[in-house]
């Protein structure tokens, strides 16, 4: 497992939790050290998430992705095309709530 991500183990239940604030700095230094562009690194983290999801869960036929605050819009969106591409229902629902 990547630093700040953590899975829970089988007897709890199976889910992939990604950690915001470790990730941040993560993603900072690899883009100044070596020039990977955030937008990459976010559709990786997109591609993992949903490889994550095929082979922890290989005979559903709909996965949910729950997003927290921050910028998550694209790593969504590469999951949710990677997963519909492989023919699963996929449900994306955000943890904050909509203010006017």
């Amino acid at each position: 497992m990547e630093a700040g991500t953590h899975a829970t183990d089988e007897a709890s239940s199976s889910r992939m939790r990604i950690v915001s604030e470790p990730n941040r700095e993560i993603d900072k230094a690899t883009t100044e050290r070596f020039g990977v562009p955030s937008l990459r690194l976010m559709e990786n983290a997109g591609a993992a998430v949903a490889s994550f999801a095929l082979e922890r869960y290989p005979a559903a036929k709909r996965i949910t992705i729950l997003c927290g605050k921050g910028n998550n819009g694209v790593m969504v969106s590469w999951s949710r095309e990677k997963l519909h591409e492989a023919e699963k229902l996929v449900q994306c629902c955000s943890s904050q709530s909509r203010r006017n």
